[in-house]
């Protein structure tokens, strides 16, 4: 069994019944379906509640109706990361939701977690690592793509987000699908419930523009981390000059004061845009230092294995232009041995 510690404290934890219980700190951690939540506050007006109902329903439900029902709560118990998405499904007719719900699995699950992969194993390669194929975790795992394509590279999975009600539903998949090497836990970056010296691997992509500490999470990354082990994920670039943000889908939006761009993404999306937190290649690269010294790589997008007409086009800029001014930076980053 997984020896999860206290993501205040750092102490071992001891397992009653449905709680992990952390005798230091006198705090329980309920788990939900078997998923712990190290959450100490809900993550909206409800959320327990709303969790409650999804484990009662886990039993009998199958993966395409906890997805339907996720889909169907109120916009209020929507995390604004997923309110684009929940907004658009809202706006489907009865048969395009069926047809939505039909493809689901291979469009938000398969293609995107063969990518999330792909990249993963791109960045690997630059860094000139080797797995092992010991123990891994995925931050930000939402559904599980990424996790779920790479269960056969690793003895054992673990799958993180801040979101319980989309872990229930990855563990569905997985258990529909005999899925049986990944731990899920809801949990804050900021704040990993694990000891030191860890993960082999640590995977984190379209993550770190949603977390409220960003350096504090690229710390906690580094500490749970082997000695040797690697760190591979990306961050949206502020200053991006050549694709709409993909969260509200405006052009040029990082190039205005925060304040002003959250107002003009209510306006013209109806969407919150002060939950997105995108940094600049100089803000990236002084967080990356201040977490890894001197061992990480911003990967240029040049270099990515991408060959779309964008790709093309964007790698005929110099290097230096395009590290400021592309879509999304590729991060790599090692702990030294000791």
């Amino acid at each position: 069994m997984t020896e999860f510690c206290c993501p205040n404290c750092k102490q071992a934890l001891n397992i009653r019944q449905a709680y992990y219980t952390c005798e230091p700190c006198r705090i329980d951690y309920r788990q939900y379906v078997g998923i712990p939540n190290f959450k100490q506050q809900e993550l909206y007006p409800g959320e327990w509640k709303l969790l409650e109902e999804f484990e009662q329903k886990y039993s009998q439900a199958s993966f395409i109706e906890l997805m339907e029902y996720m889909d169907s709560i109120p916009k209020k118990n929507v995390l604004p990361c997923e309110l684009r998405r929940h907004q658009r499904f809202a706006e489907l007719n009865e048969e395009d939701k069926r047809q939505y719900l039909a493809n689901y699995t291979k469009e938000t699950i398969v293609k995107p977690g063969k990518l999330q992969l792909e990249i993963t194993q791109f960045l690997i390669n630059k860094a000139g690592y080797r797995l092992r194929g010991g123990r891994c975790l995925d931050i930000g795992c939402g559904r599980g793509p990424w996790a779920v394509t790479a269960v056969d590279l690793f003895d054992e999975i673990f799958a993180l987000d801040v979101d319980m009600a989309s872990l229930i539903l990855a563990k569905k998949y997985c258990q529909e699908n005999d899925i049986s090497n990944i731990q899920f836990l809801s949990a804050t970056a900021s704040a990993l419930p694990f000891s030191g010296d860890y993960f082999e691997l640590i995977n984190s992509q379209a993550v770190l523009e949603h977390v409220d500490d960003q350096a504090r999470t690229l710390k906690e990354i580094k500490r749970v981390l082997q000695p040797g082990g690697c760190f591979t994920g990306d961050s949206i670039n502020r200053y991006n000059l050549f694709t709409p943000e993909p969260h509200i889908e405006l052009r040029l939006i990082g190039f205005l004061p925060k304040n002003l761009a959250h107002k003009l993404s209510l306006w013209l999306r109806k969407l919150p845009y002060d939950d997105i937190k995108p940094l600049s290649y100089n803000e990236l690269r002084l967080l990356l230092r201040q977490a890894f010294d001197d061992h990480f790589k911003i990967v240029p997008l040049s270099e990515s294995p991408d060959n779309s007409l964008t790709y093309k086009v964007m790698r005929r800029l110099p290097a230096k232009l395009l590290n400021l001014f592309t879509h999304t930076h590729y991060i790599i980053a090692l702990k030294n041995n000791r």
